[in-house]
Formats: C-alpha cells, sequence, structure tokens
C-alpha cells in the first residue's frame, strides 16, 4: 500500500531445504528499508537475535545483496540458529 509519503508495505516468505518458512514484513521508501520484522517457522536464539537483525536491516538499500545482507546480520547477533540464516533472510526479502 503507497501512502503520502512515497511508502510501500511488502511481505515476503522463503521456505528453506529443511522445510522452515521464514517471513519478511517492511515498509521501503526511496529504495531503502526503512522498517522490517522478520518471523516464520524459525528461532534464534538469544531470543533478542530477531530484533537486533530487524534493527540492522533498517535502512539498508532494497537492493543490497545477499553478501551484504548477511554481513549485517552477523553483525548484529554472534550466535544465529541454523534454521535462520542469512540466506534465508535474503530469500524472504526477494519474495
Amino acid at each position: 500500500m503507497a501512502g503520502l509519503d512515497d511508502s510501500s508495505y511488502v511481505h515476503g516468505e522463503y521456505e528453506s531445504a529443511d522445510g522452515k518458512v521464514v517471513t519478511a514484513d517492511g515498509i521501503i521508501r526511496r529504495g531503502m528499508v526503512i522498517a522490517v520484522k522478520l518471523g516464520g517457522d524459525t528461532f534464534a536464539e538469544p531470543d533478542e537475535a530477531l530484533a537486533a537483525i530487524d534493527a540492522a536491516l533498517q535502512n539498508m538499500a532494497v537492493e543490497s545483496d545477499e553478501a551484504l545482507l548477511a554481513e549485517a546480520a552477523r553483525r548484529a547477533v554472534a550466535d544465529s540458529s541454523d534454521s535462520l540464516t542469512a540466506g534465508t533472510v535474503w530469500h524472504a526479502t526477494r519474495e
């Protein structure tokens, strides 16, 4: 839904090889991620890891490649689960 401020709501889903679904909901404005919320059939340790990844992806260019998003996610949390990888985040944001 585009608003008066040129923002768009986006939603993506990605099913990883092990059958886990990662979802990404966000707001995009002028080619930049303004807000993002990851979720789905996944978990991360510590409990704050998903929120840290969400925050790390804010203000990134929508056209960022997988390596750049992966680095942002790695910096955000030192310890992530096997089911939530940078690749699944990248794919979910591209669906």
